[in-house]
């Protein structure tokens, strides 16, 4: 088992890879190494707690202070070479969250719980296929999903309370 540094380092490494690849062109997915010990230090809800209704700016207020999201936001801006803005969103059990994007790239980390995203392409102007067509996906602790400007998401069908961490990244 690695160190934590190590962990992250190999966590924002396999990012970056998906998204040298992925960035400015179609939504992607990734499954980095090192996820649960990242996304462990971030999750920011104990089980009792997430049963408990809680407004987002309040939730985005305590975790953006966290000197664990300050080094994964500047350490994925550093290997970017991006500024990269973190807000944690709530998905409330049975019903959908707001949609998200068109002004910058995402990458939707779900810290806890699941929750369906639907991908819509823009509208403005077309695509190559298959980024034409929208796309639905469950998201779970330990995906990355990169979503890119101009395209929304709109996370839904939480079955149980889900907390998204939304990484905004402009260049």
């Amino acid at each position: 088992m690695g160190t934590v540094g190590n962990d992250m380092q190999t966590f924002l490494r396999d990012i970056t890879l998906c998204l040298s690849v992925s960035r400015g062109i179609s939504p992607a997915l990734v499954w980095p190494l090192g996820s649960e010990v990242v996304l462990g230090r971030l999750a920011p809800l104990d089980p009792v707690t997430a049963c408990l209704p809680m407004a987002a700016d309040t939730l985005s207020a305590r975790w953006q202070r966290d000197s664990d999201t300050a080094e994964l936001t500047s350490g994925l801006g550093a290997s970017l070479e991006a500024r990269v803005e973190a807000v944690f969103r709530p998905v409330p059990a049975g019903a959908s969250g707001s949609s998200l994007g068109e002004q910058a790239d995402l990458l939707l980390l779900p810290v806890h719980g699941g929750c369906q995203a639907r991908i819509e392409p823009p509208r403005e102007h077309p695509v190559p296929p298959p980024a034409d067509r929208p796309l639905s996906l469950r998201l779970r602790v330990g995906a990355a999903f990169y979503v890119p400007a101009g395209f929304t998401a709109t996370p839904s069908e939480a079955h149980a309370p889900c907390v998204l961490l939304v990484l905004s990244i402009r260049s």
